[in-house]
């Protein structure tokens, strides 16, 4: 899996699965990393497919006798979505790593929970829709870092963080986020990301946020951070700015397991309502905005009492372990329960 984050999001799934069915993984890469092994280790079989033509891997796909077949792509990069014309498994699922129609007529449905479609239009989807009970994400912390005290207590500034990848970071984000600033005089913006090292991205930013009105000072770049780095730096942060419209799930997840609440704003797609989905799981809907005016107040109200965020810093990792977004087996049978409803009806 390359340490992608569609891993971090199923290794746990497929574990509750391997205990009960026969799974098997079809890997379009070569490469091996620690994820990848796991991976490897959990599931019934798995195959690698990156040197097989489309025949060789409908015919090897057929041997195996799937009941369902899931693609965890799309038509994304090194996908292996065409294949599925050929109707190779009685069902055939689009889920998790895609956030949008296939308009493949084979495909059978996708798979979704409600937060997830909420203001998405009807004919959104080709496929027919399949809801969860619960978010449609769970996910496997990689690292066990202690969580430090909320910052604001001893620096008396808020920091707001965003560590996602600078191509989601639009002009409207942008424009929020400065508002945002202005709006709290004694706050401050982190931002990470490997891509802060390019000087044209980090000057494009600091050109946006000084013509907004936010001086540099309040604006820290840091590019030099691996993963593990970046949830350390998770401690230095009092709230995370998510970005629209791609909202962020993985981040939204990293944040929240080292205690940090997400502060986000919805729209009318599954992608801009990804953190949506994982606040709402652990009852953290104060953190979901819709609209900038909306954002902005939120963040007003929210740092406005600092030992309540205190409290509830402390309480997120609980309360994450305890819910279907860090539980593999209260997922599990959520997911079981939608896989049975597709296969019988």
């Amino acid at each position: 899996m390359r340490q992608h984050p569609v891993g971090w999001f199923f290794v746990a799934l497929l574990k509750e699965l391997s205990a009960h069915y026969k799974t098997v993984v079809y890997y379009t890469n070569h490469q091996i990393d620690p994820l990848t092994q796991t991976i490897i280790s959990t599931a019934s079989e798995f195959r690698f497919i990156g040197q097989m033509n489309d025949g060789e891997l409908i015919n090897q796909m057929k041997q195996d006798e799937n009941d369902v077949l899931i693609d965890l792509s799309g038509h994304t990069a090194g996908g292996r979505l065409q294949i599925f014309n050929q109707r190779i498994a009685p069902k055939q699922l689009s889920y998790l790593g895609y956030f949008s129609s296939t308009y493949m007529p084979e495909i059978d449905g996708v798979i979704f929970d409600k937060k997830h479609l909420d203001g998405v239009p009807n004919d959104f989807f080709t496929e027919k829709v399949y809801e969860l009970e619960c978010s449609r994400f769970n996910y496997t912390a990689p690292y066990a870092i202690e969580i430090a005290p909320l910052p604001a207590l001893q620096n008396k500034v808020i920091t707001f963080g965003s560590f996602c990848n600078t191509s989601k970071i639009s002009q409207t984000c942008l424009n929020t986020w400065a508002t945002t600033l202005k709006a709290i005089p004694k706050s401050k913006l982190q931002l990470r990301w490997k891509s802060l090292q390019d000087p044209h991205v980090r000057k494009s930013i600091r050109n946006t946020f000084i013509g907004l009105g936010i001086e540099n000072a309040r604006v820290e770049l840091y590019s030099d951070c691996d993963h593990e780095s970046l949830f350390h730096f998770y401690n230095e942060v009092d709230i995370a700015l998510d970005t629209f419209p791609f909202s962020g799930a993985t981040t939204c997840c990293e944040a929240l397991w080292m205690g940090v609440p997400v502060l986000t704003r919805t729209g009318s797609t599954p992608a801009s309502n990804q953190a949506a989905s994982i606040l709402h799981q652990i009852d953290l809907d104060e953190y979901i905005t819709s609209s900038a005016k909306e954002f902005t107040a939120q963040a007003i109200k929210l740092t406005s009492d600092l030992e309540a965020l205190s409290q509830l810093r402390a309480s997120i990792r609980k309360r994450f372990l305890t819910s279907s977004l860090g539980s593999p087996a209260i997922f599990a049978k959520h997911f079981v329960r939608v896989i049975e409803e597709i296969t019988t009806t």
